[in-house]
């Protein structure tokens, strides 16, 4: 997705700034962010569960990038 002639597929929708990111030519700190999270699910544990703050990211995530992305469906 970095590639430079990938980049301009994917940045309308994935170039999303988590709070206090600025000056970068890419702004993917999210995914990454996302993907941590997404482990938890994928791979139970007693030893790990969501916090407040995990659920409060992913609904940021929800309402910030759900938009975008059902817009470049509508726009095919």
């Amino acid at each position: 997705m970095k590639q430079t002639n990938n980049w301009p597929y994917f940045e309308q929708v994935f170039n999303f700034p988590l709070e206090g990111e600025k000056g970068k030519r890419y702004y993917l700190a999210w995914i990454y962010k996302f993907n941590e999270l997404r482990k938890i699910a994928a791979h139970p544990s007693n030893m790990r569960t969501f916090t407040d703050d995990d659920l409060e990211f992913l609904d940021l995530l929800r309402s910030e990038l759900m938009p975008k992305i059902e817009g470049e469906l509508a726009n095919g």
